[in-house]
């Protein structure tokens, strides 16, 4: 399965290595999964062991769910199409009734943007669309409140109101609402597999810098001209050409494999007594930086949950995403310690990843020193040289290069 998104943090370049060394040693393992993200270790993993997959995020289990628990034999993409399309267009045509000429008129203005006066006229267009209150208010949809009480309210608008003319042109948000209106109308077993290829086709159309805590703005005509070309992306086909990717994978055990949508620490408390009873092994890649991933990926969530949230900032960030202590210097070490411990009781052995120049020893602490505190036995058992993206987050600077530290704590000896 490919899951063709930029994500910060992936450990896809050394999911196989780490899949090999818990294989090696603890053939008859299941396997925690403790920061899932886009599962890039998780399938590796998942054709040998039982696999628990979990993420604080809504989106990134229904990646999960997609990889692990879906129905191997999926169905045919013509056949998904042809039951969707229907109430696709059912939702887009109450849409386009809805905005009115406002429709047409970004149809025009992205049609004459290849001529240097039309690439002015889309600017100046596009600027004056910016500037409009966010939620977006169309006149001829029901009101906000009435989403708000009741999201699955038709036609469907979260995106159309919230992210058109930002991280989308109208036409494709109003695409998104559609598609995912109609994965409501039609989706059971498919539907994670559904939600993940739009998650895809959304990362492939959307005007920003490869994530979404910020959008282009067409200041000038390079800016310009890159948000046109996004812009005239369809969604639709990008959604159809999705699913060609997303598909399930063998697996050891699909009806064992589990997904859960938690804090990783709460998750481990509250799940003790039952985790306590499996051949555990626990994998955890917590944050490392002061980013906070759910600013980067605040549309997928919301998308994923469609529930018209109080949103605030030029990004237009859900107001309740998840802050994470893992990436705020002051709480980090009592974030860790919190995880480690929490990892520790339930009696499983910890594979850890984390970067030499990570949060933690910016704020002055040793991650052997907190695995130590609740592990007899602490082994560091490679040094991987890696680039981490910097996602934007660093003006001038794509990436920087950082050592990658696997460690494995436990109180049997033997395993070390």
């Amino acid at each position: 399965m490919t899951i063709s998104m930029r994500y910060m943090g992936t450990k896809r370049s050394l999911a196989a290595s780490i899949s090999d060394a818990i294989s090696r040693r603890h053939p008859n393992a299941t396997i925690l999964d403790a920061f899932s993200g886009l599962c890039a270790v998780g399938s590796e993993l998942a054709p040998k062991h039982v696999v628990f997959a979990n993420d604080i995020h809504h989106f990134a289990e229904n990646v999960a769910r997609s990889i692990l628990l879906a129905p191997l034999r999926a169905q045919s993409i013509s056949s998904v199409r042809d039951a969707m399309l229907p109430h696709y267009e059912e939702n887009l045509g109450a849409l386009r009734e809805a905005v009115g000429e406002l429709y047409d008129l970004e149809d025009r203005m992205l049609a004459r943007a290849n001529s240097d006066r039309g690439l002015t006229r889309f600017r100046l267009y596009a600027l004056a669309q910016m500037a409009k209150s966010v939620p977006r208010r169309f006149h001829g949809l029901p009101t906000l409140e009435r989403y708000k009480g009741s999201p699955q309210t038709f036609p469907y608008s979260l995106a159309t109101q919230y992210f058109s003319n930002a991280y989308f042109g109208l036409r494709q948000a109003m695409q998104i609402d559609s598609i995912r209106y109609a994965i409501d109308c039609v989706a059971v077993s498919s539907r994670a597999r559904l939600l993940c290829a739009l998650s895809q086709a959304m990362s492939l159309c959307s005007a920003s810098p490869g994530h979404f805590a910020q959008f282009f703005v067409p200041r000038d005509d390079a800016n310009s001209a890159l948000v046109v070309r996004m812009r005239r992306r369809d969604l639709f086909s990008a959604f159809v050409a999705a699913l060609e990717a997303v598909k399930p994978i063998q697996c050891y055990s699909r009806t064992s494999n589990r997904t859960f949508c938690s804090d990783a620490t709460t998750l481990l408390e509250t799940k003790r007594g039952y985790l306590s009873g499996l051949p555990l092994i626990v994998y955890a890649d917590p944050p490392y930086s002061r980013a906070q991933y759910s600013r980067y990926y605040h549309l997928l969530e919301t998308i994923a949950l469609y529930d018209y949230p109080a949103c605030d900032g030029k990004g237009r960030y859900r107001q309740d995403r998840h802050l994470t202590g893992f990436s705020h210097k002051a709480h980090v070490a009592d974030a860790m310690d919190a995880f480690v411990s929490a990892a520790s009781d339930t009696g499983a052995g910890l594979y850890f990843s984390y970067p030499s120049n990570g949060l933690l020893q910016r704020a002055g602490e040793c991650v052997e020193d907190v695995l130590s505190t609740h592990y007899r036995h602490v082994s560091l058992l490679a040094e991987v040289p890696i680039r981490h993206s910097t996602m934007g987050g660093a003006p001038g600077v794509a990436a920087y290069d950082a050592l990658e530290r696997i460690y494995f704590a436990s109180d049997d000896r033997r395993l070390h």
